[in-house]
């Protein structure tokens, strides 16, 4: 944490200077204009279904509705409204979207935007959905969860996004804006509590400092009892124990000089996810653990759906991060403006993980990581010839460097024992220059057309350092003649890739815009970070998307039928040299490989329709269909030709989803405040757990959770906000993800379980 001490200090230095600074120029004129990314506030407030949420999908700031792409936006002053906690609780609210725990936990979560999805959440290895954090994107998915308090907004933008984003990704980006520091003072605070023990306490106060500087500091604390009792060891997993502070600074330097900055961090100390045994390979009853293990997976249909029987220990899933983002914007003339993003994150984690999902120790261990990110990007921005012109264009850099430990115990004796110890020292650097201009097409209303491209260099570089046990023979084996060293291997990967937009739309009337829009994006290649051969160690190729979007945005005046707002957008993709990491047994270790092993397309459906037949009265339904196909994807066999697996599903991507949420406001009368009721629903269909579907119990069956909550807002003309909530209302027994090492008779398939009903109060105070 030296290195992460330093920049904290640097970062500090650097705002206190600026703070001097904006004391010294006494206020005079006003101030440059900002971008504020939601109109409401976070306060809390009557929501409106139809309130137009300013959104940067493009970098600058537009109505939702008036932007020519798939966007689904929430407001910070909804987040709770909607039963939203952490990310992953999006799942249940945005078309196309999956954000589940990955084979590492809920606090290393696995994301999913039509069909799109990375299945390791590795150093070595890029997210095909980018999130951002205050315009910086988080590289490393671990503790992202954190971030979801005293938001503006969160963004959910689909498909490829190779043009404006730092960081390419294939299947969409999701943008977590933090509440900006205000010119008045004020904040509020929140307190929950409920069943399994929950405690939350959350909390943001707002001081302005002079006329030229806002400062505000937040921050939640967030614990409940875990969900899933380990009936071995009566240790509670699924639990939650974690706490967030943030301190945000605005600077109005001069007229035309702003600097904002973020400084936050997360910790968490839990017993993290618990892994329930779903089924096993018979031949287990040949190994020495096997018929525990097949007597544990027995017993275990006998006892409660949140129980399971796991080694792991209390208080061993860990998690620090430190997070800085700095924007600085100067504007040049009243249309035209600098804005320079740097960020740096910094995280130490330590993960168990339990694949067999037994009391024995067949497959487990232990994975740390200790990695730093810096990025930086310049960006010139605003429009010419009288606004007809759009324009961006830029400069980004990125450096990341860590690492990976996995401690890894394969039990299968009398075939084999084995203890992994694999270390990768990793590196990664991307470049690009990017620009893009929309054209509002003059003579013709409405008409615009946008084009814009990016140029990447990525760099990468893997230190692979492999013992088993002691001896380091898994990489004694010499290539092209050339001796390696026995227990270590460097190897690099260079790349450079150019992408792009391209679109046309036409804002029919002011309610109403039709549009189409392709783009290329990509997955960066590299090298498997857990080889344990050196051929393991050749570089994979990017991932390549290239789609094509119509969409219909639209409002309706339905007169004495109220209001009604329809958004639907259809797809085609193109998805050329899939990732895929293959598994196998070699008879003393299971082995994985990363190859460009597929090519395949996704035709999808999404519709979100929101009916506010009264101003009392609000109706949003929602569904996504994405419907994936493999053309091609062939797997040699050990025994020599090729396995078809162009029937197989996507991982982690259910054909259908959807959802509806009813919302009720009542005004109370005199000076009573109002009464809020609503409620939601969410269902989806199967979904496989692995790309390589080989067992039919691989397979998450389809699943539907209600939620539901009733506010009473200012109550006896107070500023203070009650409600009671409940979710998973019907108690719903269901799977959200897992894991599946059946691989050549060897192995087992574990899943992760969905929360269990929960409920609690909750009290607000504004001021």
């Amino acid at each position: 944490m030296k290195r992460s001490g330093k920049i904290l200090r640097l970062a500090l230095l650097t705002e206190a200077s600026l703070l001097a600074a904006a004391f010294v120029h006494p206020a005079h004129a006003q101030a440059a204009q900002t971008i504020e990314p939601v109109a409401a506030t976070a306060e809390a407030a009557a929501p409106d279904p139809t309130n137009e949420i300013l959104i940067v999908a493009r970098r600058r700031e537009e109505k939702l509705q008036s932007v020519p792409l798939a966007v689904t936006a929430i407001a910070g002053a909804d987040l709770s409204r909607q039963s939203i906690v952490t990310l992953s609780d999006l799942t249940t609210k945005v078309p196309s979207l999956q954000i589940i725990a990955s084979g590492f936990g809920s606090n290393i979560p696995r994301f999913v935007i039509r069909a799109q999805s990375q299945f390791e959440p590795i150093i070595s290895q890029d997210a095909s959905v980018a999130v951002y954090f205050a315009d910086v994107v988080q590289a490393r998915v671990h503790g992202i969860n954190s971030a979801m308090y005293d938001l503006a907004s969160v963004q959910v933008l689909k498909g490829p996004q190779g043009t404006l984003f730092g960081r390419n990704s294939t299947g969409g980006a999701i943008l977590i804006v933090p509440q900006e520091p205000k010119d008045t003072f004020g904040g509020y605070v929140t307190v929950d509590v409920g069943n399994y023990d929950l405690r939350s306490l959350e909390g943001a106060l707002n001081l302005p400092l002079g006329d030229r500087v806002q400062v505000r500091i937040s921050g939640r604390s967030y614990s409940h009892r875990g969900y899933t009792r380990a009936i071995n060891s009566n240790i509670d997993f699924d639990d939650a124990n974690n706490y967030s502070l943030r301190l945000a600074v605005k600077t109005e330097l001069t007229d035309r000089l702003t600097d904002t900055l973020f400084v936050s961090n997360f910790h968490a100390l839990e017993n993290g996810s618990a892994y329930k045994l779903f089924a096993a390979s018979p031949t287990l009853s040949a190994y020495a653990l096997g018929p525990a293990i097949l007597q544990e997976l027995s017993a275990s249909k006998n006892e409660g759906f949140w129980t399971n029987h796991t080694e792991l220990k209390a208080n061993m899933s860990r998690l620090d991060t430190l997070n800085v983002a700095n924007t600085t914007r100067y504007d040049l003339t009243e249309n035209v403006y600098i804005k320079n993003i740097f960020g740096y994150r910094h995280l130490n984690t330590s993960v168990p993980f339990d694949f067999d999902g037994s009391s024995q120790l067949l497959q487990s261990g232990l994975t740390t990581l200790n990695a730093s990110q810096y990025s930086d990007e310049l960006q010139l921005s605003g429009s010419a010839f009288n606004n007809s012109l759009d324009f961006i264009a830029g400069l980004y850099a990125f450096k990341e460097s860590g690492r990976e430990v996995q401690l890894t115990t394969l039990d299968y004796r009398p075939a084999f024992l084995r203890q992994l110890n694999g270390i990768g020292d990793v590196k990664n650097k991307s470049r690009s220059v990017f620009a893009q201009g929309t054209w509002h097409v003059p003579n013709v209303e409405g008409l615009s057309v946008t084009a814009g491209g990016r140029y990447t260099w990525d760099d990468r570089s893997v230190t692979r350092i492999a013992f088993n046990g002691v001896t380091c023979q898994l990489l004694s084996a010499d290539v092209g003649g050339v001796p390696l060293n026995p227990c270590t291997r460097t190897a690099t990967y260079e790349h450079k890739e150019p992408t792009y937009t391209a679109g046309v739309d036409w804002q029919v009337t002011p309610n109403k815009l039709i549009y189409f829009t392709t783009r290329k994006g990509y997955r960066s290649g590299g090298l498997n970070q857990r080889a344990n051969l050196p051929g393991q160690l050749r570089p994979f190729q990017p991932e390549i998307v290239i789609d094509y979007e119509i969409g219909v945005k639209a409002d309706w005046n339905l007169g004495g039928a109220g209001r009604l707002r329809t958004n639907i957008a259809a797809y085609h993709q193109g998805y050329s040299n899939i990732q895929r990491t293959q598994v196998t047994n070699s008879g003393v270790a299971v082995l994985t490989t990363v190859v460009n092993a597929a090519r395949a397309r996704v035709n999808g459906l999404e519709a979100d329709v929101t009916w506010t037949p009264t101003h009392d009265l609000s109706i949003r339904a929602y569904y996504a269909l994405a419907d994936s196909k493999y053309l091609e994807w062939r797997v040699p066999l050990a025994a020599g030709g090729f396995q078809d697996r162009s029937d197989y599903d996507f991982a982690s991507t259910p054909r259908s989803s959807g959802g509806a949420t009813i919302t009720y406001t009542h005004a109370l009368p005199g000076d009573d405040g109002e009464i809020s009721l609503q409620g939601d629903i969410y269902t989806q269909s199967k979904t496989q757990l692995a790309d390589d579907n080989l067992t039919p119990e691989g397979v998450n069956a389809g699943y539907t959770v209600a939620n539901a909550r009733v506010e009473w807002r200012h109550p006896m003309a107070s500023d203070l906000t009650l409600a009671a909530w409940v979710r998973n209302l019907a108690a719903e027994k269901y799977y959200t993800g897992g894991s599946q090492q059946i691989t050549a008779g060897l192995g087992t398939v574990v899943k992760n379980l969905g929360a269990p009903r929960t409920f609690g109060i909750s009290a607000r105070y504004d001021f």
